[in-house]
Protein backbone atom coordinates (compact mmCIF):
# COMPACT_ATOMS: atom_id res chain seq x y z
CA UNK A 1 0.00 0.00 0.00
CA UNK A 2 1.40 3.59 -1.34
CA UNK A 3 0.11 6.61 0.40
CA UNK A 4 1.20 10.28 -1.51
CA UNK A 5 1.63 12.57 1.10
CA UNK A 6 2.32 15.37 -0.88
CA UNK A 7 1.06 16.61 -3.97
CA UNK A 8 -0.64 19.26 -5.84
CA UNK A 9 -3.87 19.08 -7.49
CA UNK A 10 -5.27 21.99 -9.99
CA UNK A 11 -7.18 23.36 -12.48
CA UNK A 12 -6.75 26.14 -14.60
CA UNK A 13 -10.39 27.64 -15.74
CA UNK A 14 -11.80 26.59 -12.27
CA UNK A 15 -9.54 28.21 -10.05
CA UNK A 16 -6.96 31.19 -10.44
CA UNK A 17 -3.11 30.34 -9.68
CA UNK A 18 -1.13 33.71 -10.11
CA UNK A 19 1.75 32.23 -10.39
CA UNK A 20 0.77 29.83 -12.68
CA UNK A 21 -0.49 32.29 -15.18
CA UNK A 22 2.54 34.27 -15.11
CA UNK A 23 3.75 31.79 -18.02
CA UNK A 24 7.73 32.65 -18.55
CA UNK A 25 8.56 33.57 -15.67
CA UNK A 26 10.98 31.06 -13.34
CA UNK A 27 10.50 30.48 -9.69
CA UNK A 28 12.78 29.40 -6.97
CA UNK A 29 11.60 25.47 -7.81
CA UNK A 30 12.73 25.84 -11.51
CA UNK A 31 10.02 26.83 -14.51
CA UNK A 32 6.73 26.09 -14.49
CA UNK A 33 6.06 26.72 -17.84
CA UNK A 34 5.68 22.66 -18.21
CA UNK A 35 3.42 22.25 -15.38
CA UNK A 36 0.84 25.41 -16.57
CA UNK A 37 -1.90 22.90 -17.52
CA UNK A 38 -4.60 20.84 -15.64
CA UNK A 39 -3.42 17.83 -12.92
CA UNK A 40 -6.39 16.16 -11.16
CA UNK A 41 -7.15 12.56 -10.69
CA UNK A 42 -6.52 11.26 -14.04
CA UNK A 43 -3.03 12.89 -14.65
CA UNK A 44 -2.21 11.80 -10.87
CA UNK A 45 -3.44 8.08 -11.56
CA UNK A 46 -1.26 8.15 -14.49
CA UNK A 47 1.65 9.18 -12.65
CA UNK A 48 1.07 6.20 -10.14
CA UNK A 49 0.26 4.09 -12.03
CA UNK A 50 3.13 1.58 -11.46
CA UNK A 51 2.26 1.51 -8.27
CA UNK A 52 -0.50 0.61 -5.51
CA UNK A 53 -0.94 4.18 -4.31
CA UNK A 54 -4.44 3.73 -2.35
CA UNK A 55 -4.79 7.51 -1.03
CA UNK A 56 -3.00 11.11 -0.98
CA UNK A 57 -2.98 14.21 0.61
CA UNK A 58 -3.55 17.24 -1.68
CA UNK A 59 -1.50 20.34 -0.36
CA UNK A 60 -2.53 23.82 -1.26
CA UNK A 61 -0.65 25.75 -3.99
CA UNK A 62 -1.28 29.03 -4.45
CA UNK A 63 -4.51 30.03 -5.36
CA UNK A 64 -6.18 33.37 -5.04
CA UNK A 65 -9.24 32.06 -3.61
CA UNK A 66 -8.39 29.48 -0.54
CA UNK A 67 -11.97 28.51 -0.56
CA UNK A 68 -11.95 28.17 -4.21
CA UNK A 69 -9.22 26.02 -4.16
CA UNK A 70 -10.70 23.99 -1.12
CA UNK A 71 -14.19 23.08 -3.19
CA UNK A 72 -13.00 22.61 -6.38
CA UNK A 73 -10.22 19.77 -4.80
CA UNK A 74 -13.15 18.45 -2.82
CA UNK A 75 -16.07 18.31 -5.71
CA UNK A 76 -12.98 16.49 -8.01
CA UNK A 77 -12.35 14.22 -5.90
CA UNK A 78 -15.59 13.08 -5.12
CA UNK A 79 -16.40 13.22 -8.80
CA UNK A 80 -13.28 10.95 -9.56
CA UNK A 81 -13.99 8.64 -6.46
CA UNK A 82 -10.79 9.03 -5.29
CA UNK A 83 -9.65 9.63 -0.91
CA UNK A 84 -8.07 12.75 -0.76
CA UNK A 85 -6.85 14.55 2.15
CA UNK A 86 -7.11 18.59 1.92
CA UNK A 87 -4.49 20.64 3.42
CA UNK A 88 -5.95 24.15 3.01
CA UNK A 89 -4.56 27.54 3.22
CA UNK A 90 -5.24 29.99 6.20
CA UNK A 91 -4.02 32.70 7.47
CA UNK A 92 -2.76 32.17 10.94
CA UNK A 93 -2.48 35.73 11.88
CA UNK A 94 -5.96 36.49 11.04
CA UNK A 95 -8.72 37.51 13.67
CA UNK A 96 -11.41 35.31 11.47
CA UNK A 97 -9.00 32.20 11.80
CA UNK A 98 -11.27 30.35 13.62
CA UNK A 99 -14.49 30.81 10.83
CA UNK A 100 -11.84 30.61 8.08
CA UNK A 101 -11.10 26.75 9.52
CA UNK A 102 -15.16 26.39 9.85
CA UNK A 103 -15.77 27.02 6.26
CA UNK A 104 -12.99 25.22 4.86
CA UNK A 105 -14.30 22.21 6.81
CA UNK A 106 -17.69 22.60 5.36
CA UNK A 107 -16.41 23.23 1.17
CA UNK A 108 -14.34 19.95 2.08
CA UNK A 109 -17.04 17.51 3.10
CA UNK A 110 -14.78 15.56 5.35
CA UNK A 111 -11.38 16.16 3.93
CA UNK A 112 -10.01 18.93 5.60
CA UNK A 113 -6.66 17.71 7.36
CA UNK A 114 -5.08 20.67 7.91
CA UNK A 115 -3.81 23.97 6.95
CA UNK A 116 -0.39 25.35 5.49
CA UNK A 117 0.88 28.76 5.53
CA UNK A 118 4.59 29.31 3.87
CA UNK A 119 6.88 30.58 6.15
CA UNK A 120 9.13 30.61 4.34
CA UNK A 121 10.48 29.57 0.57
CA UNK A 122 13.94 30.36 -0.87
CA UNK A 123 16.37 33.04 -0.14
CA UNK A 124 15.73 34.16 -3.80
CA UNK A 125 12.54 35.04 -3.25
CA UNK A 126 11.91 35.42 0.63
CA UNK A 127 14.10 39.10 1.10
CA UNK A 128 14.69 40.42 4.44
CA UNK A 129 11.37 39.29 5.95
CA UNK A 130 11.82 35.90 5.84
CA UNK A 131 10.34 33.71 8.89
CA UNK A 132 8.49 36.74 9.74
CA UNK A 133 5.48 34.52 10.98
CA UNK A 134 7.21 33.01 13.59
CA UNK A 135 7.81 36.32 15.30
CA UNK A 136 4.59 37.16 15.05
CA UNK A 137 2.47 35.99 18.01
CA UNK A 138 -1.04 36.21 16.12
CA UNK A 139 0.97 33.49 14.31
CA UNK A 140 1.09 31.68 17.92
CA UNK A 141 -2.12 32.14 18.61
CA UNK A 142 -3.05 30.53 15.29
CA UNK A 143 -1.05 27.78 16.17
CA UNK A 144 -3.61 27.24 19.05
CA UNK A 145 -6.62 27.74 17.29
CA UNK A 146 -5.17 24.94 14.61
CA UNK A 147 -4.50 22.31 17.55
CA UNK A 148 -8.17 22.84 19.32
CA UNK A 149 -9.91 22.55 16.13
CA UNK A 150 -7.98 19.14 15.79
CA UNK A 151 -6.06 19.84 12.88
CA UNK A 152 -2.50 19.77 11.07
CA UNK A 153 0.33 22.56 10.11
CA UNK A 154 2.45 21.55 7.27
CA UNK A 155 5.39 23.48 7.57
CA UNK A 156 7.18 24.86 5.36
CA UNK A 157 10.49 27.18 6.00
CA UNK A 158 14.04 27.28 4.99
CA UNK A 159 16.67 25.13 6.88
CA UNK A 160 18.23 28.25 8.73
CA UNK A 161 14.47 28.70 10.10
CA UNK A 162 14.16 25.15 11.65
CA UNK A 163 15.89 26.11 15.32
CA UNK A 164 14.00 28.87 15.60
CA UNK A 165 10.56 27.15 14.41
CA UNK A 166 11.01 24.87 17.38
CA UNK A 167 10.67 27.10 20.12
CA UNK A 168 7.70 28.22 18.68
CA UNK A 169 6.14 24.83 17.19
CA UNK A 170 7.29 23.54 20.96
CA UNK A 171 4.73 25.70 22.85
CA UNK A 172 2.17 24.31 21.33
CA UNK A 173 2.87 20.48 22.08
CA UNK A 174 -0.63 19.10 21.32
CA UNK A 175 -0.21 20.51 17.52
CA UNK A 176 0.37 17.84 15.03
CA UNK A 177 3.27 19.01 12.55
CA UNK A 178 4.86 17.87 9.26
CA UNK A 179 7.82 19.83 7.83
CA UNK A 180 7.83 20.29 4.28
CA UNK A 181 10.32 18.91 1.64
CA UNK A 182 13.11 18.23 4.25
CA UNK A 183 12.93 21.37 6.12
CA UNK A 184 14.51 22.74 2.47
CA UNK A 185 18.60 22.43 2.95
CA UNK A 186 18.67 24.73 0.14
CA UNK A 187 22.30 25.75 1.25
CA UNK A 188 23.95 22.25 0.06
CA UNK A 189 27.73 23.77 1.58
CA UNK A 190 29.29 22.07 4.93
CA UNK A 191 28.42 24.60 6.76
CA UNK A 192 24.41 25.04 5.42
CA UNK A 193 24.18 21.53 5.76
CA UNK A 194 25.54 21.29 9.59
CA UNK A 195 22.86 24.10 10.17
CA UNK A 196 20.06 22.30 8.93
CA UNK A 197 20.92 18.94 10.44
CA UNK A 198 21.31 21.09 13.51
CA UNK A 199 18.04 22.62 13.33
CA UNK A 200 16.38 19.55 11.93
CA UNK A 201 17.42 17.62 15.36
CA UNK A 202 15.85 20.45 17.50
CA UNK A 203 12.50 20.22 15.38
CA UNK A 204 12.44 16.17 15.79
CA UNK A 205 12.44 16.71 19.59
CA UNK A 206 8.69 18.03 19.40
CA UNK A 207 6.54 15.14 20.11
CA UNK A 208 4.13 16.20 17.12
CA UNK A 209 6.31 16.58 14.35
CA UNK A 210 6.81 14.64 11.42
CA UNK A 211 9.00 15.08 8.34
CA UNK A 212 8.66 14.64 4.80
CA UNK A 213 10.74 13.00 2.24
CA UNK A 214 9.35 15.34 -0.16
CA UNK A 215 11.08 18.20 -2.91
CA UNK A 216 13.75 16.19 -3.56
CA UNK A 217 13.58 16.57 -7.15
CA UNK A 218 13.80 20.60 -6.38
CA UNK A 219 15.84 20.56 -3.70
CA UNK A 220 18.60 18.75 -5.61
CA UNK A 221 18.00 19.10 -9.16
CA UNK A 222 20.49 16.64 -10.61
CA UNK A 223 20.46 13.99 -7.58
CA UNK A 224 23.74 14.64 -6.08
CA UNK A 225 23.41 14.88 -2.51
CA UNK A 226 20.32 13.27 -2.08
CA UNK A 227 22.14 10.72 -0.15
CA UNK A 228 23.09 13.33 2.80
CA UNK A 229 19.58 14.38 2.83
CA UNK A 230 17.88 11.42 3.10
CA UNK A 231 20.60 10.33 6.18
CA UNK A 232 19.55 13.54 8.21
CA UNK A 233 16.43 12.97 8.42
CA UNK A 234 16.32 9.41 9.30
CA UNK A 235 19.20 10.15 12.28
CA UNK A 236 16.96 12.68 13.39
CA UNK A 237 13.23 10.92 12.93
CA UNK A 238 13.72 7.80 11.90
CA UNK A 239 11.30 6.02 9.58
CA UNK A 240 9.01 6.08 12.08
CA UNK A 241 8.15 9.69 11.27
CA UNK A 242 9.06 10.29 7.88
CA UNK A 243 6.28 10.60 5.13
CA UNK A 244 7.04 9.84 1.74
CA UNK A 245 5.55 12.60 -0.79
CA UNK A 246 5.96 12.70 -4.44
CA UNK A 247 5.47 16.57 -4.97
CA UNK A 248 3.95 16.17 -8.19
CA UNK A 249 3.82 17.67 -10.74
CA UNK A 250 5.95 19.90 -9.92
CA UNK A 251 9.32 17.73 -8.83
CA UNK A 252 9.15 16.13 -11.67
CA UNK A 253 10.14 19.50 -13.79
CA UNK A 254 13.71 18.13 -12.80
CA UNK A 255 13.66 14.26 -12.84
CA UNK A 256 11.03 11.57 -14.67
CA UNK A 257 8.79 10.66 -11.65
CA UNK A 258 9.42 7.48 -11.78
CA UNK A 259 13.14 7.63 -11.49
CA UNK A 260 12.22 9.97 -8.45
CA UNK A 261 10.24 7.27 -6.82
CA UNK A 262 12.88 4.81 -7.05
CA UNK A 263 15.24 7.34 -6.11
CA UNK A 264 13.35 8.23 -3.19
CA UNK A 265 12.77 3.85 -2.06
CA UNK A 266 16.23 3.19 -2.36
CA UNK A 267 17.20 5.89 0.04
CA UNK A 268 15.26 4.79 2.72
CA UNK A 269 15.74 1.04 4.36
CA UNK A 270 13.72 -1.41 3.74
CA UNK A 271 12.53 -2.69 6.63
CA UNK A 272 11.12 1.31 6.91
CA UNK A 273 9.63 1.41 3.43
CA UNK A 274 6.06 0.48 4.39
CA UNK A 275 5.67 2.93 7.20
CA UNK A 276 7.32 5.90 5.30
CA UNK A 277 5.70 5.46 1.51
CA UNK A 278 2.61 4.73 3.19
CA UNK A 279 1.36 3.79 7.06
CA UNK A 280 2.79 6.76 8.46
CA UNK A 281 0.94 9.49 5.95
CA UNK A 282 -2.28 7.04 6.42
CA UNK A 283 -1.65 7.68 10.52
CA UNK A 284 -0.67 11.42 9.97
CA UNK A 285 -3.62 12.29 8.28
CA UNK A 286 -6.43 9.91 9.21
CA UNK A 287 -6.94 8.39 5.67
CA UNK A 288 -8.97 5.95 4.16
CA UNK A 289 -6.55 3.68 2.43
CA UNK A 290 -9.01 1.31 0.58
CA UNK A 291 -8.54 0.19 -2.77
CA UNK A 292 -10.35 3.63 -4.22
Amino acid sequence: MIVDGHHHFWHLNEVHYPWLAAAGTPRFFGDPDPIRRDYGVPEFRADHAHVDVRASVHIQVGAADAFAETAWVARHAAAQGWPVGIVAAADLTAATLADDLARHAALADGRLRGVRQIVARHPSEDGPGAGALLRDPAFARGLETLAAAGLRFDLQLTGELLAEAAAVFGAVPALRVALCHAGSPWDASEGGMARWREGLHAFAALPGAVVKLSGLGMLRRDGAGVGAIADGLLAAFGTARMIWGSNCPVDALHRPWQALYAEARALVPAAGREAVFGGNAAAFYDLDTKTP
